[in-house]
């Protein structure tokens, strides 16, 4: 177990992390309770001499902790709370300009509002999406810009088990989004300048000399991703292939890489270690190239939390206090969050910091279970350990988060973690000997080669039989259960305690049987999910493990668009049999899942359930003898009224879904409010029915 008393920012971190998680909205009252609770600690300190040891102390210490956590979560919110009535903001564009299909996406600091014609100071960011044009392509980090208020908040998820983007935006301290056309902005200043400028403009200079040495295409993709923390170019079959590998964390700049970083420069300078003097130059040197590279791949969470940890450890090596890892990855920790609170809820903020606290403890335990006295074995050994580690550790976050686990992993790490050290070096020769062309194209050429190779062996381990399982959907209640299993093994097989490894057969036992009651809840489970996608239309009908999905074509081709709005309700329902119907098809006429559904033109029935279709090529035909449906689906921006289709329909509800405009979704609402038809529109939600 971690001691208490070695680990001192352990024992502050945890009642910390608990106030940002427990955050309190009524901000004034915490406040007063936090100004007495430290005014309380000083008294303690001044009337006790032995404060470490002081139980009063400690409680009260954790309370004030507590409440700070929760002050500083509701602080970070206060900024983002009043900033749609404004009708003009003041910005600064703080991240690299990403080109879209159809718009430039900008990431926006907003400096000043302005209501009424009176401008006032504001903080905060936002997410906006610019119409292509002349001058909008020419926008860059550090232009200043006017832009027109029509910003509107971020929205939650819409379908079930979707992706919250909402969640993911505002960690970044991202409140609002818009699209603006050209009308809507003027240019302020182009005259970009600061530090973060500066770094933007050398790691784009560093991107184009990857281009210039004739690095080009995926080769080009992962150089800029796994050494420059550039990631607009990867394409989705690219990720998916090192998603499905186990080998997704080598493209995204984090400790791993900082750490390499480190461990090269440690060892090209261990030279200085014999004096003070030296270790003081050392320490500078490093602190001074860490965070260099933090800044020119953008300070993402990831490399600001690594850079913080690895600083810990130079200023102790320097002071000659050999702190314990722990204590330096809380210290970390703390402070990050300290910085920004948010970072608690992002999912690579969680999963960096169990994997380091997974390798810290389990890599030297399993390690030390296979000795061999080949040194390539060893190291080989050493890495698959690592691996094996994180992989323990992170396992119940990953399955919680993506559900999804990459059988390979060993292999792929075996191959990744040594090659990331390779192209990150290889990437630095190249940078150092850019001025001397027949040199750098030299090492470009190699580059290349090598990145070509790693592509090979990533897509090699990607086709291999059952490469990735997926549909593993677990809750937040069994995550937890599966780290106290993991927790029970590790202590029991550790310290030989079988009554321990007896409570982890047991907790186990009682998580099978839990899922197997689950499954056999799902598998008797029939519904119907009509989901909101914009200009797409997606039905889902369900039937035990089993079901149809009726959409659009284009939806049907597009796995990334599924992926994040559909896939993981099906790993939530487990379902492993599935279809796809295109909806748009000249003719629909499908008997299928053991006849319970029924697809003809633009009429289904599911069971006992009839719903009918309506788009704008929909034509009216007046029967003599009107059909009985239950719904109504509007879709595809059909401008027919609802009275009218009481000539061909008998029907007890409406629903309109995404692949509708704003206009018509509100159209259609507000005529069925009109006639007292209850209507469904999914742009508050996604029509789920249990049947």
């Amino acid at each position: 177990m971690v001691n208490g008393k070695k680990n001192p920012f352990v024992r502050i971190l945890i009642p910390f992390i608990l106030g940002i998680m427990f955050s309190f909205e009524d901000s004034y009252s915490w406040m007063i309770a936090f100004v007495v609770a430290f005014f309380a600690l000083i008294i303690i300190s001044k009337t006790n001499k032995n404060i470490k040891n002081n139980f009063i102390f400690g409680i009260v210490l954790s309370i004030t902790l507590f409440i700070g956590g929760s002050l500083l979560s509701q602080i970070s919110l206060h900024d983002y709370t009043k900033l749609k009535d404004a009708d003009f903001y003041q910005c600064v564009i703080i991240e690299p300009v990403k080109e879209k299909k159809n718009s430039f996406q900008l990431t926006l600091l907003i400096n000043s509002k302005s209501i009424d014609n009176a401008w006032s100071l504001s903080k905060s960011k936002a997410l906006i999406y610019m119409e292509k044009d002349s001058l909008s392509s020419a926008l860059k980090f550090g232009n200043k810009l006017l832009i027109k208020g029509n910003l509107n908040f971020l929205e939650p998820p819409k379908n079930p088990k979707e992706f919250d983007y909402k969640r993911y935006l505002e960690n970044r301290s991202i409140y609002q989004q818009g699209y603006l056309g050209s009308d809507d902005w003027r240019l302020l200043d182009s005259k970009s300048k600061g530090l973060y400028v500066f770094a933007n403009d050398a790691r784009q200079f560093l991107l184009s000399s990857f281009q210039s040495n004739g690095i080009e295409g995926d080769q080009y993709a992962i150089a800029s991703a796994l050494i420059l923390g550039s990631k607009d170019e990867l394409d989705f079959e690219v990720k998916q292939a090192y998603a499905t590998a186990g080998a997704m964390h080598v493209l995204a700049v984090s400790g791993l890489h900082v750490g390499i970083i480190f461990l090269l420069l440690n060892t090209l300078l261990s030279i200085l270690d014999t004096s003070k003097k030296g270790r003081v130059f050392k320490a500078i040197i490093l602190l001074i190239a860490l965070w260099s590279y933090a800044l020119l791949t953008g300070l993402s969470p990831s490399v600001l939390r690594a850079s913080t940890m690895f600083s810990f450890v130079i200023l102790g090596a320097v002071l000659n206090r050999k702190s314990s890892i722990y204590n330096t990855l809380a210290a970390s920790a703390f402070f990050l969050l300290i910085i920004n609170p948010n970072l608690l809820f992002e999912v690579g903020f969680q999963l960096s910091y169990v994997a380091v606290l997974g390798i810290v403890y389990l890599q030297p335990l399993i390690y030390k279970r296979i000795y061999t006295r080949w040194w390539l074995l060893d190291k080989i050994w050493a890495i698959t350990a690592v691996s094996i580690a994180a992989q323990i550790a992170t396992l119940p976050l990953t399955l919680y988060y993506f559900n999804q686990f990459p059988v390979y992993f060993m292999l792929s790490n075996l191959l990744v973690i040594p090659s990331a050290i390779v192209i990150l070096s290889l990437g630095i020769l190249l940078f150092v000997t850019s001025p001397f062309p027949a040199v750098s194209e030299s090492v470009g050429w190699v580059l290349n080669k090598f990145i070509e190779t790693l592509n090979f062996g990533v897509k090699g381990i990607e086709i291999l039989p059952n490469s990735l399982i997926q549909g593993l959907s677990i809750s937040i209640v069994e995550c937890a259960v599966l780290y106290i299993i993991i927790i029970l093994f590790i202590r029991g097989l550790k310290f030989r305690k079988l009554k321990i490894i007896n409570y982890a057969f047991f907790v186990t036992l009682v998580f099978i049987i839990n899922d197997l009651m689950e499954d056999i809840a799902l598998a008797n489970s029939k519904s119907m999910v009509v989901y909101h996608i914009n200009k797409n239309q997606a039905i889902d009908f369900i039937d035990g493990t089993s079901n149809v999905l009726l959409a659009n074509s284009s939806l049907i081709k597009d796995h990334q668009k599924q992926s994040f709005h559909i896939k993981s309700n099906w790993s939530r329902l487990d379902l492993n049999n599935f279809q796809y119907i295109p909806s748009d098809a000249s003719k629909v006429n499908e008997t299928l899942m053991d006849s319970s559904l029924q697809l003809f033109d633009r009429y289904s029935q599911f069971y006992t359930v009839k719903m009918v279709r309506i788009d704008n090529k929909f034509a009216l035909q007046p029967l003599e003898e009107k059909m009985n449906v239950d719904y109504v689906l509007i879709g595809g921006n059909a401008k027919t009224k609802l009275k009218d289709l009481y000539t061909m329909f008998n029907f007890k509800s409406v629903i309109v879904d995404g692949s509708n405009s704003k206009w018509n979704r509100n159209r259609v609402e507000a005529e069925a409010e009109n006639l007292h038809i209850p209507i469904n529109n999914t742009d508050k939600g996604a029509f789920e029915l249990e049947i």
